[in-house]
């Protein structure tokens, strides 16, 4: 256990972070829960993973703040483990600078589809005192073999690699590894690890990963999840080769390549902060295409052809005319055709909308993204309700 002047060098608060939650977990079961522990604060953060057949399939932490020290360490002491909702409470103290800390991380192999984070934590903290951990587990709460140990003191890790590579754990044999990033920071100029996803049912095992991409150049490693949200079962790895032309090989080879019945799709490893600045790129051109974009309707709700949109806007500089169906609130499509038609520059959507005539043909208006749709839709609520107040 840390003395109190050292924690306050830590963090500021007595503050225990609680991960491996439901999406739909409240504030109120964890401040009924804790109660006996003066619990201050709680914060939820959700993180969805999949939307499908208006169902949320994710995960969430929470942030615990209790006011003294004593009383965070015993919550963690009595409610570790303990079943909140429908999943088990992994809690640890929030230490932004041991989370990043990767010396005293552990990776362990081996575990079988009944064992439990009690158990692992449980048969690792004689070895010493262990600031958080976690056993990977499916959808169904069922260990899927292996988990990460993650020590306060980095030589307890050290010393535990040097002295022993397997463990005996209740009849089975674990496998002992120091943690690395399963993507390390690589450059489109030198990568060597490359993704894949969508890979067909026979792959389902790293051994197969690995011998399916060997004819490509040396691989290293291999490592394979499966996933199960949107109700499929499917599986994505990770491959890495010794150098970087067998990795730009493998992805120029494979990438689009349908293999019994499933199309591959194979790229660049990205980490976590690669993925970010691809996700707000991706994003910002998203919106600078809806800026230069407007929404158009058939008003007599004939057919909506790209030569007729076209001889509308024969005098505006048209890039991309996309025609579909209008969505009802349900889903479903209707039967009014409905397009977007994005221009050259913002100037010439502008244009468009300040100038185009209408008539009996086009509704032209600009092209809203959900959240203003819904700021819209609402306010026009607001002023129905005042009217029938009124």
């Amino acid at each position: 256990m840390l003395d109190t002047q050292n924690r306050r060098e830590t963090f500021s608060k007595p503050t225990l972070v609680a991960i491996n939650l439901e999406h739909d977990i409240e504030e109120d079961q964890f401040r009924y829960a804790f109660q006996p522990f003066n619990l201050k604060q709680c914060k939820i953060c959700r993180y969805i993973k999949c939307h499908f057949r208006n169902e949320f399939k994710g995960t969430a932490l929470a942030f615990l703040v209790f006011d003294t020290y004593e009383n965070a360490d015993a919550a963690k002491s009595r409610m570790n483990f303990r079943v909140m909702g429908r999943k088990e409470l992994l809690l640890s103290r929030y230490d932004r600078e041991m989370v990043k800390q990767k010396e005293g991380n552990l990776f362990v192999r081996g575990f079988s589809a009944d064992d439990t984070n009690k158990d692992m934590y449980n048969f690792f903290s004689k070895f010493g005192e262990i600031f958080s951990s976690k056993l990977a587990q499916d959808l169904a709460g069922q260990a899927i073999g292996y988990g990460f140990v993650h020590y306060t003191d980095p030589n307890v890790t050290k010393e535990l690699l040097e002295k022993h590579r397997t463990l005996d754990y209740h009849g089975k044999s674990l496998e002992l590894q120091p943690y690395e990033p399963n993507i390390p920071s690589e450059t489109e100029e030198n990568f060597k690890t490359i993704y894949v996803n969508n890979l067909p049912p026979s792959i389902a095992t790293e051994k197969a990963l690995a011998n399916f991409f060997s004819p490509y150049g040396t691989v290293l490693s291999s490592k394979l999840w499966s996933s199960t949200f949107c109700d499929r079962t499917g599986y994505f790895g990770l491959i890495r080769f010794e150098e970087h032309a067998h990795a730009q090989k493998a992805v120029s080879a494979l990438n689009g390549v349908e293999v019994e019945g499933s199309v591959l799709l194979v790229s660049r490893a990205l980490d976590r902060k690669q993925r970010e600045q691809r996700q707000k790129k991706q994003n910002e051109e998203k919106v600078q295409k809806r800026r230069k974009s407007v929404y158009i309707k058939s008003v007599s709700r004939a057919p909506l052809e790209d030569a007729m949109v076209k001889e509308e806007f024969k005098t505006y500089n048209v890039e991309k005319i996309s025609i579909t169906k209008a969505k009802n609130v349900s889903g479903g499509s209707t039967n009014a055709p409905v397009g977007i038609v994005r221009f050259r520059s913002q100037e010439e959507m502008e244009n468009v909308l300040a100038h185009y005539p209408g008539g009996t043909k086009l509704e032209v208006s600009k092209l809203e993204c959900k959240e203003e749709r819904k700021k819209r839709f609402s306010e026009m609520r607001r002023r129905n309700d005042m009217y029938f107040t009124l």
